[in-house]
């Protein structure tokens, strides 16, 4: 019995155990956080009337925002499509870099577009939830 204990915990250091699941806890934490509304509300986001910008300022830097999404779109596009033509000639590899580039730059694209969101609301903080609902809904 005595022997079971020690190569249970001779297996756990050598997974890393201890930082796995205080990784995995703050990853549920987090992404608990990121989806309630109610934490973000009470916070209440900083309204980007208050920072002082000028409306010009954030017409020019929501042009800026659009045009790097729409680059970012068309980058993962590209690369997307070049992973399917890798992929029908059977190089796993290369369609395998591709699929991440172009998931790389989805994720640059909504980062974006979600700036965007938080400008044309007029504050800072607002949840994905609230992105979400609004992107759903087309405003």
């Amino acid at each position: 019995m005595k022997f079971i204990g020690k190569l249970i915990n001779v297996l756990k250091r050598a997974v890393g155990w201890n930082q796995l699941k205080a990784i995995n806890q703050y990853l549920f934490r987090s992404g608990k956080a990121l989806w309630d509304e109610t934490q973000i509300r009470k916070k209440g986001g900083a309204s980007i009337a208050s920072l002082g910008y000028s409306k010009e300022h954030l017409q020019e830097t929501m042009q800026n925002f659009k045009r790097i999404l729409v680059i970012y779109l068309i980058v993962a596009s590209l690369a997307f499509l070049f992973g399917l033509y890798k992929f029908t000639l059977h190089d796993g590899m290369s369609s395998l870099v591709a699929f991440s580039l172009s998931v790389l730059c989805l994720a640059q694209s909504f980062r974006y577009h979600f700036w965007m969101f938080q400008i044309r609301q007029g504050r800072l903080g607002c949840s994905i939830g609230e992105w979400l609902h609004a992107w759903l809904k087309g405003k």
